[in-house]
């Protein structure tokens, strides 16, 4: 089996138009799936280096709180009830309702 040809446009020097891939192209899902995943591995590589295995970054009013692993199921609730979501490998929300065990 031969290997994935991209049909997405390409320039007069046979580079992709504008550097992207089409919407419906694999490649294009392929090369935004690897960007997610060496994103995941440079924010948990930071949270295990941190002393507490946990890295909060953000100014203002929003942080996002990074574990080096799955933490507990009580600090996973916690987040939960004071409004943070999964994006991207960490949980996101409003600094002032951190909860303590995490803030600490």
């Amino acid at each position: 089996m031969g290997a994935y040809r991209c049909r997405c446009p390409l320039d007069e020097e046979g580079r992709l138009r504008d550097g992207v891939h089409d919407d419906r192209c694999p490649a294009g899902d392929l090369q935004d799936w690897a960007g997610r995943v060496l994103d995941a591995e440079r924010k948990t590589a930071a949270a295990e280096a941190a002393p507490s295995g946990v890295v909060i970054e953000g100014t203002g009013e929003w942080v996002r709180v990074t574990f080096a692993e799955k933490p507990a199921r009580e600090v996973l609730d916690a987040l939960r009830a004071t409004g943070f979501r999964w994006d991207g490998g960490s949980w996101v929300g409003e600094r002032s309702k951190l909860p303590e065990a995490i803030a600490g």
